[in-house]
C-alpha cells in the first residue's frame, strides 16, 4: 500500500524541486538594439504577475493537502488522519489555497485555516496579490514586456544568469495583512508535516523509494 504514497512523495518533491529553481527564460538583450520593453534599473527587484508560477505553486499546495486521501487509502484511518489535518496550520492553509486554484473563492471566504491564504508580496506593507518578486540584481541591463491578454512575459538581460524569484503567502489579520513567507517553502515544509504521522500509521515510504 505504501507505493502509491512513494510514487506521490516523488512527485510533489519534484514539484518543489522545479519551484525552486530561478527563472531560467530570457533573452539576450542587444545594447544597440530599439527598446522592446520596459527598461528596469540596474540592481533591482521587479514584482510583476506570473501566472505560470502561481498555478504550479497552487497545485504544489493541492498536492500536499490530497496526500491525506493516500494515507486515509493506506492505513483505513480516515478520522485519525482528518483530525491530525485539521490540527496542522500549515495544512489548513495548504487546503484553502488548493481550494483557491479549484473554486477560486478565497477572496470572500476565510477557508479552513480562517486566514483567507492568497498568492502575493508585501510592499511598504500593502498587499500586491498574484504578483512574484524577481531579483534582478546579477542580470545587468534588464528589459521587461508583459502581455496583459495572454499573462506572458519577456526577459531581455546583459548577463543571462538565472533569475531568482519568490511570492509570499499573504494572511489576512486583525489589523491588516502579514506573510506567512516564502510560498515555496512554506507549503513543501506544511508536506513535511505528513511524515510524523505516516510514521505513526505504519505507512513511511522506503526512503531508498523516494531519496
Amino acid at each position: 500500500m505504501t507505493e502509491k504514497i512513494e510514487r506521490e512523495t516523488r512527485s510533489i518533491r519534484r514539484q518543489h524541486l522545479a519551484l525552486s529553481q530561478p527563472i531560467s527564460q530570457f533573452e539576450i538583450l542587444d545594447p544597440l538594439a530599439e527598446p522592446r520593453g520596459l527598461r528596469v534599473g540596474r540592481g533591482s527587484r521587479f514584482a510583476f504577475p506570473h501566472e505560470g508560477i502561481g498555478d504550479a505553486i497552487l497545485n504544489l499546495a493541492q498536492s500536499v493537502w490530497h496526500f491525506k486521501d493516500y494515507l486515509i487509502d493506506a492505513s483505513g484511518k480516515r478520522k485519525r488522519v482528518e483530525d491530525y489535518a485539521a490540527s496542522k496550520l500549515g495544512l489548513l492553509i495548504c487546503s484553502d489555497l488548493a481550494n483557491e486554484k479549484k473554486h477560486a473563492t478565497l477572496k470572500r471566504l476565510k477557508g479552513r485555516s480562517g486566514l483567507a491564504p492568497q498568492l502575493g508580496i508585501l510592499s511598504d506593507d500593502k498587499p500586491m496579490y498574484s504578483v512574484i518578486e524577481s531579483d534582478l540584481r546579477n542580470n545587468g541591463v534588464v528589459e521587461f514586456a508583459y502581455n496583459g491578454k495572454t499573462k506572458s512575459h519577456r526577459f531581455w538581460v546583459s548577463r543571462p544568469v538565472g533569475i531568482p524569484f519568490r511570492t509570499d503567502i499573504l494572511v489576512a489579520r486583525k489589523r491588516g495583512v502579514g506573510s506567512k513567507g516564502d510560498a515555496v517553502k512554506f507549503v513543501f515544509k506544511a508536506f513535511m508535516q505528513w511524515q510524523q504521522l505516516m510514521k505513526q500509521l505504519g505507512v513511511a515510504p522506503r526512503s531508498e523509494h523516494v531519496d
